[in-house]
């Protein structure tokens, strides 16, 4: 349970615990068994009905505004010279300075109008805890090098890469839109990786009606003749059209 009364899922005292405080707290639970899946999907069933309390609304951007976004010059590069073309009617989006390099979670959070930097560890927690407890509809999936259970013990103790399949595939469901994963031909048409990561991940319950989709970009925040070949990313960026207009999402 969230807190150490067995009966009750918050007791007086953790009622009092402001939304960041109460996501903190479960990213902390799900941390101290990250090495227990089946402990982890107990816990999980356990605190899943307290997500419900906590409705988030938010919008994401679907097309580049010039008052709001910053153009990566650098990952805009490796996009229009090693994506298709389809992708030149994009822009890469700058993220905060941290030293150009980026996770999954500040990626996603890029495209959100208005979004609190805390928002991170809700929506680790959230995407988290949806892969745990749909593990069996998610662990037939082939594109994923690690297991469930791997991930989690690296991404929970923040030993994980930039970004996993598996925070793709759980992240789709997550937000419940399709995410589209854009990976350069740098390394040449044949290159496993480029074939592999150029894919799109669709929501758990997906029904094909819904076309909204966001679009990911693996990309470096060095140019392509600094870096070391085969050529790997470090980083991934959000694309944006370049129009204005956003969309709403609603998830609980």
């Amino acid at each position: 349970m969230f807190c150490d009364h067995d009966d009750i899922l918050l007791c007086d005292r953790c009622s009092l615990l402001n939304r960041i405080q109460i996501f903190d707290r479960i990213f902390q639970l799900l941390n101290a068994k990250a090495n227990d899946f089946a402990g982890l999907n107990e816990l999980c069933q356990s605190i899943s009905p307290l997500l419900e309390r906590y409705e988030f609304h938010f919008h994401i951007c679907q097309y580049f505004n010039y008052f709001q976004h910053r153009s990566d010059p650098i990952a805009n590069q490796y996009l229009n010279s090693y994506c298709p073309q389809k992708y030149q009617e994009y822009v890469a989006i700058e993220l905060s300075d941290n030293c150009g390099r980026h996770d999954f979670y500040e990626c996603i959070m890029g495209l959100f109008e208005y979004a609190d930097p805390n928002l991170k560890i809700e929506l680790r927690v959230r995407n988290y805890m949806e892969l745990i407890l749909n593990y069996l509809k998610y662990s037939a999936d082939l594109l994923a090098s690690q297991t469930l259970p791997e991930f989690l013990v690296d991404a929970l103790h923040d030993k994980g890469q930039i970004a996993s399949i598996w925070d793709f595939i759980g992240m789709a469901s997550t937000l419940n839109i399709r995410i589209r994963s854009i990976y350069p031909f740098i390394n040449g048409v044949r290159d496993e990786r480029a074939n592999k990561f150029n894919t799109a991940f669709r929501p758990r319950n997906d029904d094909n009606n819904n076309e909204n989709e966001i679009l990911v970009l693996w990309t470096n925040n060095l140019k392509l003749k600094e870096c070391q070949m085969p050529w790997i990313p470090n980083t991934v960026v959000p694309l944006l059209k370049k129009h204005k207009s956003s969309i709403e999402v609603c998830f609980s």
